[in-house]
């Protein structure tokens, strides 16, 4: 998945979607998560990604829309791709 921009979503990057502020937890078309998001738990959802935003809690999205920035690049939060 990519942003309108066309760069790579990434599981950690800080984002805004209209008034909303959140957090990418996991992509699942790239099988990227945060630590502590299993894939095997999430996987039933298809392709697509999971957003923790500040004002609705989860929020998953299986396509992207131009409300959708990156705010910016996490390198704090440890993240990893899971490996089937």
């Amino acid at each position: 998945m990519k942003y309108l921009t066309g760069e790579e979503i990434r599981a950690g990057d800080v984002i805004t979607e209209g008034e909303r502020k959140g957090r990418v937890v996991f992509v699942l078309d790239t099988n990227d998560f945060l630590d502590g998001w299993d894939p095997v738990h999430w996987a039933y959802l298809g392709d697509g990604m999971m957003i923790d935003t500040d004002q609705a809690g989860l929020v998953f999205k299986p396509w992207i829309d131009e409300d959708l920035i990156l705010v910016a690049r996490s390198d704090k939060i440890k993240h990893h791709e899971a490996r089937p």
